[in-house]
């Protein structure tokens, strides 16, 4: 089911001419890390146990279970997936590319990177024009509108763009695909509630977060409609501020993404 992607040639041309490191982000399952694979050298998943413990333990101890102490023709890619997960993974990597810039180079990828700067990229599902133009332009000419395949064409309508149900093109693994949702809020729930500590999640698992998540995913994808946030608290028994970074965080993590209007009365677009 391997299909090149703009992302590959993206990273290819990214570390072909540049040293620094490069953050990829995007929504779960849209095929960050099958991605960054293609390219890495080495890996170390914060959700793998023996590797969390390596990179607690430090930079030294990360670069000794890769290999960076051994000889290389080229320096070697390592990717690190998951990290943002680890409080501490800014100062993590600081330390480690003080130490051992000239001897790797670095991806970083996870849903949320809130790194702001050269070298991050987003990943998207797959589009028509990604299916068009798999490759970078030459230019920054805009390229002319190009036709896709029916098949193709048809298979994003039904199907959606992320990489599995696009080019499995099943309609019985789509349904059960989509069905998904309670799992990736499962996944998501520390990080919509700011914590990291496993006993702090099974407490809000069991206190009913998860629930209110849950009833707020589904008022929201009922249908488009504008957002009030005193009616969804009064809805859900929270309070509005909490319902409002909730929903800040689905946007962040991909799960929806909002429709910001706009109205030449400034004071009118604040209250909007």
């Amino acid at each position: 089911m391997f299909t090149p992607r703009l992302y590959d040639h993206l990273l290819e041309e990214h570390f072909a001419g540049d040293r620094q490191m490069a953050f990829v982000s995007g929504p779960r399952q849209v095929g960050k890390t099958t991605t960054c694979l293609r390219q890495a050298d080495a890996y170390v998943n914060w959700d793998n146990l023996d590797h969390r413990e390596r990179v607690l333990a430090g930079p030294k101890e990360v670069a000794s279970m890769v290999g960076l102490h051994q000889l290389a023709a080229k320096p070697p890619l390592l990717l690190f997936d998951d990290l943002h997960k680890f409080d501490g993974w800014k100062q993590f990597l600081k330390g480690f590319l003080d130490t051992y810039d000239d001897r790797a180079r670095i991806v970083v990828a996870g849903s949320t990177l809130d790194e702001d700067r050269r070298g991050r990229y987003r990943m998207h599902p797959f589009t028509v024009a990604e299916i068009a133009a798999p490759h970078l332009p030459t230019s920054d000419v805009v390229r002319e509108p190009k036709p896709i395949a029916d098949d193709d064409f048809s298979a994003l309508y039904d199907h959606g763009g992320y990489p599995e149900p696009y080019l499995r093109r099943d309609s019985r693994f789509t349904r059960r695909w989509r069905t998904q949702a309670s799992q990736v809020l499962r996944g998501c729930v520390g990080e919509l509630a700011g914590v990291r500590q496993p006993d702090h999640l099974r407490q809000l698992v069991d206190g009913g977060f998860l629930q209110s998540l849950h009833k707020l995913f589904d008022i929201l994808t009922e249908s488009a409609r504008q957002l009030e946030f005193g009616d969804l608290a009064a809805q859900l028994s929270f309070p509005a501020d909490a319902v409002s970074s909730w929903v800040t965080q689905f946007s962040n993590l991909h799960l929806g993404f909002l429709l910001r209007p706009w109205f030449e009365n400034v004071s009118r677009s604040l209250r909007k």
